[in-house]
């Protein structure tokens, strides 16, 4: 695995993080995070024709492997043992229900990808319904925003049982790290969303390193920015916004990444 996440460190670095971040338009900030990263832009040439139906483990720009996790057992007994604890602190999660406020639509109808016990929704805003999905029931049930709620593994079986345009919104809160088919997955949220619906995908810097992908491990934070961004496009999302919520000066970092169907 060290050889795979060399190889990831090398290629990916200088791959995603100069040359495709520059081509999708991304800026790079330096230490800290200070810099307000690029908001919309237009899909590059390079992107433009590479079909949406591509397998993971064909990604352009990854080598294999690069999806790849050091834990190789069952997932959902990794997750059994319930974990209700915040992932992000509270000056992270303070500013990412500021940004929900901002960007969901009101009375709209919501789907919490790879949820808990906690959604970090605007505590006064009222949705139609929240559809959570995660891998721990006793998390989710304890989840006072959902209207309902569901166990899958995403990562032996991404398709999801809704019908299409069935989403106005969802919201991916650090939980896009542990994702091995992500083409998959986003591509199945994209389905499912009303046109012009927004699909945010926020993360920190904080993961279960034996669950997180290759990849994932390999890059710094404004690599992940790059990452997610290009899974976004790959399945088909356009509009992307990168927006820093939390520059990590005075605790966790947080970035949000936002497409639009």
């Amino acid at each position: 695995m060290s050889k795979v996440v060399d190889r990831v460190t090398r290629s990916l670095w200088r791959g995603i993080t100069t040359g495709c971040a520059a081509a999708a338009g991304i800026v790079l900030p330096g230490a800290g995070f200070r810099v307000c990263l690029c908001p919309n832009h237009t899909v590059p040439p390079w992107l433009k024709d590479m079909p949406h139906s591509m397998t993971d483990e064909a990604l352009p720009e990854l080598p294999l492997g690069a999806l790849d996790k050091l834990d190789t057992g069952d997932d959902l007994t990794f997750y059994a043992p319930p974990r209700l604890v915040t992932h992000i602190d509270e000056s992270a999660t303070a500013a990412l229900a500021g940004f929900y406020r901002s960007v969901l639509p009101a009375g709209g109808c919501l789907i919490d990808l790879m949820s808990r016990w906690v959604s970090h929704l605007p505590p006064e805003q009222a949705y139609a319904g929240v559809v959570g999905h995660g891998m721990n029931a006793t998390e989710l049930a304890a989840n006072p925003r959902l209207s309902h709620w569901f166990i899958q593994n995403l990562n032996e079986d991404p398709a999801l049982k809704f019908d299409d345009d069935a989403f106005d919104a969802a919201l991916c809160c650090v939980g896009v790290q542990y994702l091995q088919q992500p083409l998959s997955v986003f591509s199945e949220m994209r389905r499912i969303f009303a046109p012009g619906a927004p699909f945010i995908v926020s993360f920190s810097n904080r993961s279960f390193p034996t669950k997180a992908v290759a990849v994932w491990r390999a890059l710094e934070l404004r690599g992940h920015v790059a990452l997610v961004k290009l899974y976004l496009e790959w399945s088909g999302f356009g509009h992307l916004t990168v927006d820093v919520l939390a520059d990590g000066r005075s605790g966790d970092p947080l970035v949000a990444v936002t497409g639009r169907a």
